[in-house]
């Protein structure tokens, strides 16, 4: 059976991180920031089955060159001028492990293109695959880093209030409460909507969908949830010690 896994998160400069390096492990490449002068290179990295860019509709042809991810996230970081900023957010999902190569893709595909098109980002995404010694061969997971501003007309514009922990739904309202589908929240909304996308995929397969963003006390059911180990477990592999794995 497929299991309910999503998560979110931002990328902040605050906890000394940056949108160049987090890209450059999710999708094992070389990138150096050229705000820092730092390099990051994960061109040695394995389990990386595919990546692909996505921009709001009708926008990828008015900056082909943003499909080079090195100016694509340099520009997203030199957009920010605060030593603080969150320059990227991040959706991790985990696919369910009855879909093949092709039907991850095109799940990533609905799920990406959705989440360009709605909020106006532009979103970079990566699958990766369970590699390494007593890597679980279940463990095929997207990492979608999108940027925190709207991509209009070949510039990155406005900041996506929508996803604030709190957002000021008494300012601009109106385009807020659309973006949100009426939900509370931007979490709120993509765990519906990957719940959404990931039956209709796992249908499209011949299984029986199965997922449910509700978590067990909402639904009433009495048992403890399980922890997505996701890196944590290759850390673990590693010696390392992980918050996840013990």
């Amino acid at each position: 059976m497929a299991i309910y896994h999503l998560h979110m998160k931002s990328i902040s400069r605050a906890d000394g991180r940056s949108a160049t390096g987090a890209i450059a492990y999710r999708a094992g490449i070389q990138i150096t920031d050229e705000r820092t002068g730092l390099e990051f290179d994960y061109k040695r990295k394995q389990g990386v089955e595919h990546s692909q860019i996505y921009f709001p509709p009708g926008e990828q042809e008015s900056r082909p060159d943003l499909l080079d991810r090195s100016k694509l996230w340099n520009e997203i970081e030199q957009r920010e001028t605060k030593s603080n900023a969150q320059v990227a957010r991040e959706i991790e999902f985990s696919f369910p492990h009855e879909l093949n190569a092709a039907q991850r893709i095109g799940l990533l595909n609905a799920i990406c293109r959705s989440l360009a098109d709605i909020h106006g980002v532009v979103v970079d995404a990566s699958i990766h695959k369970p590699h390494g010694r007593n890597a679980d061969a279940r463990n095929f997971h997207a990492h979608v880093l999108f940027s925190t501003r709207r991509f209009e007309k070949g510039q990155f514009t406005e900041k996506t209030r929508e996803f604030c922990k709190s957002p000021d739904k008494e300012k601009d309202s109106e385009q807020l409460l659309k973006r949100l589908f009426g939900h509370k929240s931007a979490t709120l909304l993509w765990r519906k909507f990957y719940e959404i996308y990931a039956n209709k995929a796992l249908e499209k397969a011949g299984y029986q969908p199965s997922l449910d963003h509700r978590s067990y006390l909402e639904r009433g059911i009495d048992q403890q949830p399980t922890i997505h180990e996701g890196a944590g477990r290759a850390m673990s592999n590693r010696g390392l010690e992980s918050n996840t794995v013990t």
